[in-house]
């Protein structure tokens, strides 16, 4: 983060993170990242949204994995926060940016990025807009199907 500006955009080529959460996720075919914040309205929105289309896609290859605001106090608040909204993917408290800085979000704090096995971002997507959701999770089952088994 840094103050540095976010760019990230599709065919971005992104450095894989080792910890704490492998992304893009081993054995994956896409691996969602949902950066949010506790505070977003937007945020509170999409987590539901972002719950189905893990489960909706889980068996075709997408992991889901929320980075929670590197601001937030603990990680018992981030985890409180996603899983009173139905979250089951791992929340990962992104305290050391590691996340941040090797898949920056567009904006905080709602941010979609998907990147593929070979670590290029497939889809960016910031905030919440009438339609998003849905073009999000066609994109989303687009490139699955479309991957590489």
């Amino acid at each position: 983060m840094k103050g540095k500006p976010h760019r990230t955009a599709a065919g971005d080529r992104v450095k894989p993170v080792l910890a704490p959460f492998r992304i893009p996720a081993p054995g994956a075919k896409m691996t969602l990242v949902h950066y949010f914040a506790t505070w977003c309205e937007s945020s509170k929105r999409w987590m539901p949204k972002v719950e189905e289309m893990s489960k909706k896609y889980r068996a075709a290859g997408l992991v889901v994995v929320g980075v929670g605001h590197y601001g937030e106090e603990t990680t018992a608040g981030l985890e409180l926060f996603a899983r009173e909204l139905g979250a089951t993917f791992p929340i990962v408290f992104d305290a050391k940016h590691e996340v941040t800085e090797a898949i920056p979000p567009l904006s905080w704090g709602q941010s979609i990025i998907v990147v593929d096995r070979e670590s290029v971002v497939r889809v960016a997507h910031l905030g919440s807009f009438q339609g998003a959701f849905e073009e999000v999770d066609a994109a989303v089952g687009r490139l699955l199907a479309q991957a590489p088994p």
